[in-house]
């Protein structure tokens, strides 16, 4: 990454806690997803933005789903800056734990949340 693109996550990342902070749920998703296509982006290989940007509207109702559950927007936010912090120190095996962890957690939450409700009479 170059210190521009650091510079832009930065930015993104700003709006998405102040969107976190006044409540603004669906503007947050929408640069949380931003967010997530500039990082692939600067992987600079197109068969993964494409395989990135073909998969992506097949999961968006899943993940604004998930980050209605209790707790998870919060973490989310957390796990954003801690993505940024590994990308900044230049750390590409932790910022990939990081984000491996972040898009499972997600899953992870769908799944469970769906099983109880599936559960509940």
């Amino acid at each position: 990454m170059t210190a521009q693109d650091v510079e832009r996550l930065e930015a993104l990342q700003t709006r998405i806690e102040r969107h976190h902070d006044c409540g603004e749920l669906r503007d947050y998703f929408e640069v949380n997803q931003q967010i997530h296509g500039v990082i692939v982006g600067f992987a600079r290989n197109s068969v993964l933005k494409a395989s990135h940007d073909a998969l992506l509207p097949r999961v968006e109702r899943a993940r604004l789903f998930a980050l209605s559950a209790d707790g998870r927007w919060e973490e989310s936010v957390r796990e954003h800056k801690q993505i940024l912090a590994a990308l900044k120190a230049r750390d590409a095996e932790r910022a990939g734990q990081l984000l491996a962890h972040h898009v499972r957690r997600t899953g992870d939450i769908v799944a469970d949340t769906l099983t109880q409700k599936e559960a509940t009479p």
